[in-house]
């Protein structure tokens, strides 16, 4: 944007020199083809400045389109480049949602498989404590038969 705020004042700055430049060329003209005026000091105060009123609207009157066409394809070529970029930000943005979701689905199945390996931990050392308590229970029951003469 600011390239094209640049060009359109250098354009406006070009054409107000060519406004004065051809100002001055119009009271040149002016003196030299009206001899009444170039006599009359009060006819050529009037004249120069008028001539070169008409001359500066002329040349901002040719400037604005051409400053417009200069600033048109800019403007055109940027939005051409902001409707470029802002679907592949759109996608950026869907494909780091789509990683963050992932992502956070990958942590919460570790989570889950953690808990569950904890818990069957704790359910094989519950039935390992109770096999060999049963053990123990059944090995004393069998000494004290075998001891009593059963």
């Amino acid at each position: 944007m600011r390239c094209l705020y640049t060009r359109i004042l250098m354009a406006c700055c070009c054409a107000a020199a060519a406004a004065a430049a051809a100002a001055a060329a119009a009271a040149a003209a002016a003196a030299t083809t009206t001899p009444t005026a170039a006599a009359t000091p009060v006819a050529t105060a009037t004249a120069v400045p008028t001539a070169t009123a008409a001359a500066a609207t002329a040349a901002v009157a040719a400037a604005a389109p051409a400053a417009t066409a200069a600033a048109t394809p800019a403007a055109t070529a940027a939005a051409a480049a902001a409707a470029t970029v802002a679907p592949a930000a759109t996608a950026a943005a869907a494909t780091a949602t789509a990683a963050a979701a992932t992502a956070a689905k990958q942590q919460q199945q570790q989570q889950q498989q953690q808990q569950q390996q904890q818990q069957q931990q704790q359910q094989q050392q519950q039935q390992t404590k109770m096999r060999r308590k049963q053990l123990r229970v059944c090995f004393f029951k069998s000494l004290s038969l075998v001891d009593l003469g059963f």
